[in-house]
């Protein structure tokens, strides 16, 4: 289920309407290129609802039909789901995944700058032209590649992607902002397709997958056929493994080079040599590297697989019946959904089993809400609630409850996520707080976290969920470094919050993650926010705590800032450096 992106669709629309103008100047032998193209359509749509062989781990686009002679004579649609794309993203920012595996600063601003458009450009070339273009010669058997034309093909589109990534064309055709912007999809695609791709593999297997496989043929192919020139290379810095690219548009004519001899051997159904480019340079992998790769991305803390969840989407109505209003609902977990699925659409009979001792999580969440409620208004302290009013602390209802007796409350019912997230929907302060006791860490996901997070209004909620329930989580430094980078003040404050309480538990941070932590704690210091700030100042005092190595990395990072003319900031710099033992 999905609706059209019009804005997005706008650039595959000007991509498909140029697809004769690429086609004449792709690098290829004209003997396989098409005289005319036909029936190329593309557009970009946003995902509701996910199913079938695309949930819940989904391509980023489609490219139908398969049939070479349906295309020859009709054409081809392609389809990018752009709202999984840019999750992707969104996941990505802020993971430290880019500090470890990209060689210097150079490339880290270009990849922030443009990686985003590029990308989103690419997997359009890919789509919308790649897969379309070319011909088999009327000899050839369209399956005359056999297990190595998935790979081939794969290549192919890429090829033709990468290639015209760095045509002055897309500026002409205003799809790249100016002559630098492509550079950031090359180098990701060479890191990946050389390094990084290498974290989904078991250690001691081959590459299988044919888009895998397909970069590797790529990537390996260009740095041999660079060595000469040195075009692409392999560094070591900090006896860790990089990717560096030493002359961009050499590397392009590589891409163009690599284009031609793999359309040949698809219009030739050349067997042999496609047998002989993938078993080169797309199979074997070099223990050694693949060993380190391992071993650094391990220390980040991620999945190298990602999937989805579906929505749940609720219709209003109003008294007379006629839809409203559609809220969306994202409090299932993976395991939650699919065992509503599996209630709600299963064709065979459930078996039912009742366990007396679980009356009290079966009883009716509803029941438990207004349980609940009953005794926040026994609880109730009119004097305490009025303080907090005249504090500044505003809610939309607020019985003025201690923690204490809150906790006693939540203590007379299990953690249960489906009772937290109800809780949690409800403006009420105690609600909100009780939420984070009766969370289940185990089943708070970090979409979901985003989601909470987003939702909070006070700072008072805002620590004691970190309290509670934020520092407890497996992905906690993860989300927190992502939160400290967002511009929305409350979720920066959570963040920062959240990585105050971590070096408090004297949690372990990786190189990379430390270096982010005090950058981006020395960099929210400055901010004229005061609360962000002041914060930033508390989290950077708990890290100095750590030890020695940590004290020592903040009195660098604040060195440059020790001639400050602002008063508030001087005073936190000379009591962080008098901290620091200096």
């Amino acid at each position: 289920v999905n609706f059209k992106d019009l804005v997005a669709t706008h650039r595959t629309d000007v991509i498909s309407k140029n697809a004769q103008w690429f086609e004449d100047h792709s690098p290829v032998d004209s003997r396989f290129k098409k005289k005319n193209v036909k029936g190329v359509s593309a557009k970009v749509i946003t995902a509701a609802i996910l199913s079938g062989d695309l949930y819940p781990a989904s391509a980023i686009g489609i490219n139908l039909p398969n049939s070479n002679w349906i295309r020859s004579v009709h054409g081809s649609k392609s389809v990018t789901i752009g709202n999984l794309t840019d999750a992707y993203k969104k996941a990505a920012h802020g993971n430290g995944f880019m500090k470890e595996f990209v060689y210097s600063q150079t490339e880290r601003e270009l990849i922030d700058k443009y990686d985003d458009l590029t990308d989103d450009l690419h997997t359009d070339l890919h789509e919308c032209l790649g897969h379309g273009s070319g011909v088999l010669l009327p000899s050839t058997d369209p399956d005359a590649l056999k297990s190595y034309g998935a790979t081939i093909e794969e290549a192919r589109a890429d090829l033709f992607g990468l290639y015209y990534m760095g045509d002055s064309k897309l500026v002409d055709l205003n799809l790249l902002p100016n002559r630098e912007a492509y550079k950031a999809q090359y180098y990701t695609y060479m890191m990946n397709g050389l390094m990084t791709q290498l974290v989904r593999i078991d250690l001691g297997k081959d590459l299988e997958e044919a888009h895998m496989r397909n970069r590797a043929l790529i990537a390996y192919w260009v740095y041999d056929h660079g060595k000469e020139k040195n075009i692409v290379e392999f560094v070591k810095k900090d006896s860790k493994t990089f990717v560096r690219i030493n002359d961009y548009m050499a590397l392009r004519c590589l891409f163009g080079d690599l284009l031609a001899e793999i359309q040949r051997i698809k219009s030739e159904g050349d067997y042999e040599s496609a047998k002989k480019l993938v078993e080169k340079y797309a199979v074997k992998i070099d223990p050694v590297l693949h060993k380190e790769i391992k071993g650094r991305y391990e220390k980040l803390n991620l999945s190298p697989y990602k999937g989805f969840i579906n929505p749940k989407y609720i219709a209003e109505r109003d008294k007379d019946g006629d839809l409203k209003d559609v809220k969306i609902f994202y409090g299932e977990s993976f395991t939650e959904q699919m065992l509503r699925y599996g209630r709600d659409y299963s064709t065979l009979q459930p078996i039912k089993i009742h366990h007396l001792a679980d009356q009290m999580i079966d009883m009716d969440l509803a029941d438990q809400i207004r349980d609940i409620k009953t005794q926040f208004r026994l609880a109730m302290n009119g004097v305490a609630s009025s303080k907090m009013r005249e504090q500044g602390l505003v809610y939309h209802l607020n019985f003025g409850i201690e923690l204490p007796r809150l906790r006693e409350i939540a203590s007379e019912y299990t953690p249960n996520h489906e009772l937290a997230q109800m809780l949690w929907k409800e403006n009420i302060r105690e609600s909100k707080i009780l939420a984070t006791m009766l969370m289940p860490v185990d089943r708070f996901y970090p979409q979901v976290a985003d989601i909470w997070v987003e939702q909070i209004q006070t700072q008072e909620i805002a620590e004691i969920a970190v309290m509670n329930l934020f520092q407890r989580l497996p992905y906690a430094s993860t989300i927190a470094f992502r939160w400290v980078s967002d511009s929305r003040e409350i979720i920066q404050v959570c963040g920062l919050l959240l990585l105050t309480r971590l070096c408090m538990l004297k949690r372990d941070f990786n190189e990379s993650a430390a270096y982010e932590l005090v950058d981006q704690a020395v960099t929210a210091m400055q901010d004229d926010n005061i609360r962000i700030a002041q914060q930033a100042f508390i989290l950077l005092r708990k890290y100095i705590q750590i030890g020695e190595k940590q004290a020592n990395e903040v009195s660098v990072a604040i060195k440059p800032i020790l001639q400050t003319e602002k008063q508030r900031l001087l005073g936190w710099v000379d009591q962080l450096m008098f901290e620091c033992g200096l």
